[in-house]
């Protein structure tokens, strides 16, 4: 039987291999790619149709206002708004002449090299204008079209193009030009209460930039473009260089076509109205962005949606301020991607929202020093291809949950974490911003196929774990502090694919309530990089199979086709090394197949007070459970000469106490039998987790 690769993540193959296979259906192979071999297969049991539906969740934002003021949104773009439906009439033909211009047509002005349009009408601009200004003066229901035709312009006192006034401004560049907008290096506002003209092309009302030329903007000692009201972008090859922000769009930012490529001090590109809660919202619907910003990549003050497009950014601040944000991606509510093609290199957040988001599509290469995908408030995973190679937390939300896509993600603490936020949305050093403790969480997966490596816990919820589908794979933690699984409530697993591996110190495992059967193998040794596990039936059938990316002493197997009573062959590294009969629930094994014991009362669950099992007791091995193969107990289990028990403690079964011993006077145990600072407590006395309190 063929394997399905991991690193492949074929959401499609994924799903008809945990379901279809279990049914006995045929091979299912999905492509792999540079990386470390997972693989895994599962065979045996049969689900009814209805099982093998993944749950559909609730959202696509339904009920959650957050992310609804993602997913209602939609960018404002008008006929007038795309060059090709300008009809190629002009009203003025004005050429810029050093520090002054000449005019051939109405409702143009020049005083002082400054430029002005009066009114409704296309006015073409060609030449240069050294120390001037253009400015847009008409009607407040004026639709201007401003064609730069070669155009360069450097702002003596503030911006080069200012349009003042009007109902909207179209900036259309000319096919086959090259122009050149440059700001002032220190800004003289019109008005001292009123930082205004803040940009190399600023506008107090609607701002287009349309067409097929490029347009270059050094912003001097201010922002790059910036409008007071909507500004939207359908083409052009625009190069933005800004010692503040970049790009700004205060009401609102809509992008559908174009080559946009800025640098800022700041951020860059920002809506950032918060008066009103319609308001400072971003929509991507295409074009090109590269973005390196010191700041965020792209800020929304409320919503933020991106239906396609290719977005590089590489946000590169320095977060030793706790107020400073160098994220790729940011909404102040919610956030919704429905597609586009992402590349980004951050050192806080790659993608980050204050409130709900939506993952419904598009492809992304995430690279940050915090978190890759953060929400304050609810993380929803449907679809797209998501690769995060570096993170301090890969995933992150109130509650997650993966319904589809493809994840493969990498990080130093946990992989993918439910817990409760901060919508602060500041940045800082990794780990400031940490979510709080609470038990009202949850990591749902219900279809998808996902890859964690996680230096930390692999998956980490402060409350329930739920899996009724999809694959999950976990190179979990090396270190005894953290396991591939943390869970403080439940984890409650009914069907797809689970291979978890890890250090063995801290290891949870599926409740043994739940409707899926699972395997936990303890190995004898430290098990290196490479090492592969495999569950096969007795005709030789996989059933799951994992080769671990990095060293482990322990690994968590769930598969549909683990069934109650059938024996299972374990295989390490294609070499036989026991067969294990599937109890209902959990079964723990060494990898010799001997039994181990678990801590506790109740078996396998969230973590409480159990201890880890599988110790002899009394001098004899647990019923049920064998020594490895060459080992011994001891046979003598008295204690040595000298030394006796308590007065008030009995020897266990089978020890005697040394003739000729005896306790010196004076150091009996404190009255009640208590420890020193336990408040007169047995240690015993300590209440034990029950079904949902145990850890091996």
């Amino acid at each position: 039987m063929k394997r399905l690769d991991l690193y492949g993540r074929r959401a499609a193959a994924a799903l008809c291999a945990a379901l279809l296979l279990a049914a006995g259906c045929g091979d299912q192979e999905a492509d792999g790619s540079a990386g470390t071999d997972k693989t895994a297969e599962t065979a045996g049991k049969t689900q009814t149709a209805a099982e093998s539906q993944p749950e559909t969740s609730d959202s696509a934002g339904s009920g959650d206002a957050e992310l609804n003021t993602a997913l209602e949104l939609a960018g404002k773009y008008s006929e007038e708004d795309f060059a090709e439906n300008w009809d190629g009439s002009v009203t003025a033909e004005i050429r810029l002449e050093g520090d002054t211009a000449s005019v051939e047509g109405g409702a143009v002005t020049v005083k002082d090299g400054i430029v002005t349009i009066t009114g409704a009408g296309n006015y073409r601009v060609a030449g240069t204008l050294e120390d001037g200004q253009l400015r847009v003066e008409a009607g407040k229901e004026d639709l201007v079209r401003v064609i730069l035709d070669g155009a360069e312009i450097s702002g003596s006192a503030n911006a080069a193009i200012y349009a003042k006034q009007a109902d909207k401004t179209v900036v259309i560049l000319q096919e086959g030009t090259e122009n050149i907008l440059k700001g002032a290096e220190i800004y003289q506002y019109e008005e001292e209460d009123s930082e205004e003209p803040e940009a190399a092309l600023f506008a107090k009302d609607d701002l287009t930039i349309t067409g097929k030329g490029s347009l270059t903007v050094e912003s001097g000692g201010e922002k790059g473009i910036s409008t007071k009201d909507d500004l939207t972008i359908t083409g052009g090859s625009i190069q933005v260089n800004a010692r503040k922000e970049g790009i700004k769009g205060r009401d609102s930012i809509s992008v559908s076509g174009g080559d946009l490529t800025v640098a800022s001090g700041e951020d860059g590109l920002k809506a950032n109205y918060d008066q009103d809660a319609e308001q400072g919202w971003i929509v991507i619907d295409g074009g090109n962005l590269k973005i390196t910003a010191s700041g965020d990549g792209i800020q929304a003050e409320s919503g933020l949606r991106v239906n396609g497009g290719n977005l590089e950014i590489t946000a590169a601040g320095d977060l030793e301020e706790d107020s400073s944000s160098s994220k790729g991606l940011k909404s102040g509510t919610g956030l919704y991607l429905a597609g586009g093609t992402f590349q980004m290199d951050c050192t806080d957040d790659a993608i980050h929202t204050n409130g709900a988001a939506l993952i419904e599509g598009g492809t992304y290469a995430l690279k940050t020093g915090d978190d890759g995908v953060h929400a304050d408030g609810n993380l929803e995973i449907t679809g797209g291809v998501i690769e995060i190679t570096d993170s301090y937390e890969g995933l992150e939300g109130a509650n997650v949950r993966i319904s589809g896509g493809e994840i493969s993600l990498k990080s130093s603490d946990d992989g993918i974490n439910a817990a409760g936020g901060d919508s602060s949305g500041s940045g800082g050093r990794p780990g400031l911003d940490r979510f709080k403790g609470g038990t009202d969480h949850e990591i749902r997966i219900t279809g998808g196929s996902i890859y964690v490596d996680a230096d930390g816990d692999g998956l980490d919820s402060n409350g329930d774990i739920v899996m009724t589908g999809g694959q999950v794979f976990i190179d979990g933690p090396e270190s005894d502090g953290d396991g591939a699984l943390d869970f403080d409530g439940s984890f409650q697993i009914s069907g797809g694919l689970l291979a978890a591996s890890g250090s063995s110190g801290m290891l949870q495992a599926p409740d043994s309530s739940s409707l899926q059967n699972s395997i936990v193998i303890y190995y004898n040794s430290i098990k290196a990089a490479g090492t592969e596990t495999a569950l096969r039936t007795a005709s030789g059938e996989e059933v799951i199979s994992f080769t671990s990316g990095k060293q482990s002493r322990s690994i968590v197997l769930s598969a549909p086709g683990l069934e109650e009573g059938n024996v299972y062959d374990l295989y390490i590294d294609e070499e036989k090394c026991c067969e294990i009969t599937a109890e209902s629930g959990v079964t723990a094994v060494s990898e010799d197949g001997s039994a181990v014991q678990t801590g506790g009362m109740g078996g396998f669950g969230g973590r409480g007070q159990g201890g880890r099992g599988g110790f002899p007791q009394n001098g004899e091995v647990p019923e049920g459970m064998s020594l490895p193969e060459g080992m011994e107990p001891p046979e003598d289990m008295s204690m040595p000469d000298g030394m006796e028990p308590p007065e008030d403690m009995s020897l266990p079964e089978g020890m005697t106490k040394p003739a000729g011993m005896e306790r010196p006077e004076g150091t009996g145990r404190p009255e009640g039998g208590g420890f020193p600072g336990r408040d007169g407590g047995q240690k015993g006395d300590q209440e034990t987790g029950g079904d949902s309190g145990d850890t091996l």
